[in-house]
């Protein structure tokens, strides 16, 4: 969440500045550059502490709570990171064109599904059928709002520098 607001902060102005000097295209365009920068801090980030997800725990988590806390950290990674990718990149495109509404409603939606697929999830599954849940929340909702942003306002994604990013992250947990 630190990094993902730290790229926004940064980032998200410079949308704001073209489009307020009429340059809509440039201005969406600036929002899917400050994607791949986003996913570039993400992703990396999570790899790095899912692949030392145990000793993380082991060394900052009281021994009772390491079963727990080893099975759900990878769960809640993903889940943030979903969640970060569509706060801080998809809803920008809602503010940016002024759509304020449609990012409250997602975040709505969102919550309840959040609620719902914890309960369900703490059904079928406990603590950790819980976290899946929110991650399945937050998954969809993120698929919304990039669907929306997509095909409504005219986001871009930049693919190759997703590749990439993939790529480097891959060779990077491989190291």
């Amino acid at each position: 969440s630190t990094a993902a607001m730290l790229v926004t902060a940064a980032a998200f102005p410079l949308a704001v500045q073209s489009f307020n000097a009429g340059d809509k295209a440039q201005a969406v365009a600036q929002i899917a550059l400050n994607g791949s920068l986003l996913t570039g801090i993400l992703a990396p980030a999570a790899a790095g502490i899912f692949l030392i997800n145990e000793p993380l725990v082991k060394w900052l988590v009281a021994e009772p709570f390491w079963a727990v806390t080893i099975a759900v950290l990878p769960l809640a990674l993903l889940s943030g990171m979903l969640r970060n990718l569509r706060v801080h990149f998809a809803d920008q495109v809602f503010l940016l064109h002024e759509r304020t509404g449609w990012a409250v409603t997602i975040t709505v939606m969102e919550a309840v599904a959040t609620v719902i697929g914890c309960v369900a999830g703490v059904y079928f599954g406990g603590t950790v059928g819980a976290v899946a849940g929110a991650m399945a929340a937050h998954g969809v909702m993120t698929a919304f709002g990039f669907y929306l942003a997509v095909a409504l306002l005219g986001l871009r994604i930049r693919w190759g520098d997703m590749v990439r990013i993939a790529l480097a992250t891959a060779a990077m947990s491989a190291g």
